[in-house]
């Protein structure tokens, strides 16, 4: 249990609202993605799950999705999972035989959602579409001249159609206009750029505050009169420094008393984390990625070089402006005035503070071979990841 990796990826609705993460593991760092051992893997995720991790800090209140081998199905007792969070997920390589279409029989009769995942249609697991409630399709079926019969042979069976390993918008809408139910990929975190986009008011707006905000140049009444032109920013600023959160005996009243209270470093992460959450047209979960980015970023730098933890958070956040604000990341950058190395590791993901991202990036898909952090243990970097999960539930209930 202390070699496993456990990371989450979001599954969203057709409006882009959240529907639950699945869980990816990995069993230890290795040279590859791929897990050696999926039985032993499988019973470390759902053991950690429950002891190290906790489905709520994993998930929150949303669903999990889980993959179990056929081994795990078949020979397992009761599940230590909530039926009614939880979404089984059935690999593609398992046999089909009586003894596994029992198995997933008396998981549904148990109150599970079971779905099929990377599936692909043949008369051998043909029965299995009579049990399940989710069938998963990638991409290249999804994109393949049969994709509109296969989706109508599903329906016929009245079962969800989720497509997933999205890689950007484009694909996306392909999934959609083929009226697929759900979405999984990394389309969020791409931004989605054509020779028309421009920047609208509003993300002129939130490019500005952020210039002003990581000037350093700036005094505290420039800052001062920036926030308190936006009266929903000053709102947000006085709620979240008079909240529990940082335990006052007294009530700050205006904003400048904030700014003092909070100090330049933090009021620097508490404006660019509220100037992100205001991208309004984007889902909310792609904030929430980067929150974590962000503090998990910050956590590992705190105990690989501490000086550049500050740096390293901000390369967090802002790892994913070109998503948000649908423009490339060089653009975007030459209206910030931002530290070299912030930026170096933004455009190019080098350097000290490049190094600490691409790690995180990294832990976020559940790529063992993209770690490199021979100082920490992966029990550490699991707890990290969990105090970044942690860090951002509390910040979405202040900001």
């Amino acid at each position: 249990m202390e070699n496993v990796f456990i990371a989450r990826q979001p599954i969203f609705r057709k409006n882009l609202s959240l529907h639950g993460y699945e869980l990816l593991f990995r069993s230890g760092i290795t040279e590859t993605a791929q897990v050696n051992d999926g039985d032993s893997a499988t019973s470390e995720v759902i053991m950690s799950t429950f002891t190290v991790f906790g489905l709520q800090d994993l998930v929150g209140d949303s669903t999990a999705f889980i993959n179990l081998t056929r081994r795990f199905l078949v020979e397992s007792g009761p599940l230590p999972l909530p039926s009614d969070r939880t979404v089984i997920e059935i690999l593609e390589d398992v046999s089909v035989d009586d003894e596994l279409l029992a198995a997933v029989q008396r998981l549904k009769k148990q109150g599970y959602t079971l779905a099929l995942d990377d599936y692909n249609y043949s008369r051998e697991t043909e029965p299995l579409l009579e049990l399940v409630d989710i069938v998963k399709l990638e991409m290249p079926v999804l994109l393949g001249d049969g994709a509109e019969d296969l989706i109508k042979k599903f329906r016929s069976y009245d079962l969800t159609v989720l497509a997933e390993k999205i890689e950007d918008r484009p694909q996306l809408e392909h999934c959609r206009s083929l009226g697929c139910d759900l979405y999984q990929g990394f389309f969020l975190s791409r931004p989605d750029i054509s020779s028309d986009t421009t920047l609208s008011t509003e993300r002129l707006a939130i490019i500005e505050l952020l210039s002003k905000i990581h000037d350093p140049d700036a005094e505290i009444p420039e800052l001062e009169a920036v926030i308190s032109r936006d009266l929903s920013l000053s709102y947000k600023l006085l709620r979240y420094i008079n909240s529990a959160y940082y335990q006052r005996s007294f009530e700050i009243r205006s904003v400048r008393q904030a700014i003092m209270m909070l100090g330049m470093k933090e009021l620097k992460r508490w404006a660019s984390i509220v100037s992100l959450c205001n991208a309004t047209d984007k889902p909310e979960e792609l904030v929430k990625l980067l929150l974590v980015r962000a503090k998990m970023a910050e956590l590992l730098a705190n105990d690989l070089s501490p000086e550049l933890a500050d740096a390293c958070f901000m390369a967090g956040l802002f790892s994913g402006l070109d998503a948000l604000l649908d423009r490339p990341m060089e653009e975007i950058l030459t209206r910030l005035p931002l530290a070299e190395d912030i930026k170096k590791a933004l455009i190019e993901g080098v350097g000290p503070t490049g190094e600490i991202l691409n790690n995180v990036l990294a832990y976020e898909v559940a790529d063992p071979s993209g770690l490199h952090l021979p100082k920490l243990t992966a029990e550490e970097v699991r707890q990290h990841y969990l105090s970044a999960l942690q860090w951002q539930q509390s910040q979405n209930q202040m900001i």
